[in-house]
């Protein structure tokens, strides 16, 4: 009685995982061109996300109450309950993202931060597999997706190397300089999030609580 509600929860959850991908998709397509009007559409995901989050996180309380889940079964509710904060959270940031390049639409300087674009399909790359590998249960590749959030953290330090370049040479850049920032540590907070999402996966299928490391998990 209590699987078909769990596997109706995962699929609400996976629902609200597509809106999200989507929303980054969005900006990552966005920065090629800077082509904002198509970032309209982040608000309107960003709706249903957050709808959604409240939706699932009410389900999973009552399925707690009413049924009160044990081993297996409870640790799928626990961790559909923090993925789902978790998802809420990539949304916020590919809302903040889009906001950002909005407020860039006019600016060039984007189409030579190389290191942001990176970053961006590295962070997106991590959250697609992570994603993938919690549909699966797959404990092989969630403990990969850890290991590449250094490759992100790497980025963003050549990227914030590189501001740090062009700023001493003009003041002229400062405000588009301080969105690509803002914009390159939402990309690295998607990756941490992507290694949550890997650690949650862990858990849930092995039982073993697993926190960030600067390696695989």
């Amino acid at each position: 009685m209590l699987t078909p509600k769990i596997i109706d929860l995962k699929k609400s959850l996976m629902d609200m995982a597509g809106y999200i991908q989507k929303m980054i998709e969005l900006c990552i397509t966005s920065m090629e061109d800077m082509n904002t009007i198509i970032l309209d559409d982040v608000a309107y995901y960003e709706n249903k996300v957050n709808r959604l989050e409240l939706e699932i996180d009410d389900r999973c309380a009552a399925l707690i109450a009413l049924y009160q889940p044990e081993a297996k079964d409870l640790r799928y509710v626990l961790m559909i309950i923090k993925m789902n904060n978790d998802f809420e959270r990539l949304g916020d940031l590919a809302y903040k993202i889009s906001h950002s390049l909005k407020a860039m639409k006019d600016d060039s300087l984007i189409f030579s931060m190389t290191e942001l674009y990176e970053m961006a399909k590295k962070s997106y790359a991590m959250l697609q597999d992570s994603i993938m590998a919690f549909t699966d249960e797959d404990v092989t590749t969630s403990r990969t997706i850890g290991g590449r959030d250094n490759e992100v953290d790497k980025l963003y330090e050549e990227l914030y190397t590189h501001i740090k370049n062009i700023l001493k040479d003009t003041t002229n850049n400062i405000e588009p300089s301080l969105h690509i920032l803002r914009i390159a540590s939402k990309f690295e907070r998607i990756a941490d999030l992507a290694t949550n999402i890997g650690e949650s996966t862990i858990y849930l299928v092995e039982g073993t609580v697993i926190k960030h490391h600067n390696q695989e998990i």
